[in-house]
């Protein structure tokens, strides 16, 4: 956070653009003008996973979840969703029997299973660090919880998909970007990735590629339309253009009077059988959910 702040400072300084895929709120607070960012409030991410795991587990099963159970380590992210999450539970009618913040490090899953095994909800929000969010669904899946769990932050890595293996299977993630889906210049992304990544895992758990790409593919189109390098022009172009043809789920973005995109639009994803498979909203699925 404070890298960031320091760097916020440095550009504005400088009157220097910045394009940001960032999850952290606090990035378009500051009032600064050289920052865009083209990823959604981190604050907004898990109450709009809870509402489209809710509607995704309505349009499987034809009834909505009853019950979810909340963990989440207690860093500076995980306190704030630890306390909000179960007020917009509320909103949707869906009892939150236990909620709870966990040491970061852990070395006993017990602090979720048993309340797990105890309660039996519908669905399970977990947030926290990959060591953690590992043990804990292995623990989980080792003593037969079936229950889909739904994520941020690092479940959407392939260094999670890796470390869970087949114990990965209906674990949800919020994406800015997928490998799968089905928008302008993806396919010619994912193959000129693959090809210089020859090493890498593949398909790619990463959706910082995709959103690396679209910030490059922002300042083509924004030098393109400026015609020029000067750094006040191209804040200018950025603040007032809609960019098109990007990768991205809505295939576009334009930086509202704060910086942020108004057309951020996450998808749900889930590892199927060891794959990052974007399954949510239904206009983006590419293939069928397990939940």
């Amino acid at each position: 956070k404070r890298v960031q702040t320091i760097a916020q400072r440095l550009e504005e300084k400088s009157s220097i653009p910045l394009i940001t895929g960032s999850y952290a709120d606090g990035i378009v607070k500051r009032g600064y003008k050289y920052t865009f960012k083209i990823s959604p409030q981190g604050g907004d991410v898990w109450n709009w996973m809870m509402t489209s795991g809710y509607e995704l587990w309505k349009e499987i099963k034809g009834a909505p979840p009853k019950t979810a159970l909340i963990f989440q380590s207690n860093d500076a992210v995980g306190l704030v969703v630890q306390k909000l999450l179960p007020v917009h539970a509320k909103t949707l009618g869906l009892e939150v029997p236990f909620s709870q913040s966990f040491q970061m490090g852990l070395s006993d899953p017990s602090v979720a299973v048993a309340p797990v095994l105890r309660y039996k909800p519908d669905m399970i929000f977990l947030g926290g660090f990959t060591n953690d969010i590992i043990l804990i669904i292995k623990a989980l899946r080792g003593v037969g919880v079936k229950a889909p769990i739904f994520g941020a932050g690092p479940a959407g890595t392939d260094s999670v998909g890796k470390g869970l293996g087949a114990a990965s299977d209906r674990y949800f993630a919020p994406m800015m970007w997928n490998w799968d889906l089905k928008t302008t210049g993806n396919k010619e992304l994912l193959e000129a990735y693959k090809a210089s990544h020859p090493k890498d895992p593949y398909p790619p758990a990463n959706e910082q590629l995709g959103q690396g790409y679209t910030a490059a593919m922002i300042l083509r189109q924004a030098l393109e339309k400026a015609a020029s390098r000067d750094p006040k022009t191209l804040r200018e172009v950025l603040a007032s253009t809609e960019f098109t043809n990007l990768p991205m789920p809505a295939g576009k973005v334009k930086f509202g009077p704060d910086g942020l995109n108004v057309y951020n639009t996450p998808v749900l994803a889930e590892w199927l059988k060891g794959e990052l498979r974007t399954v949510w909203p239904k206009a983006s699925q590419a293939v069928q959910p397990q939940i």
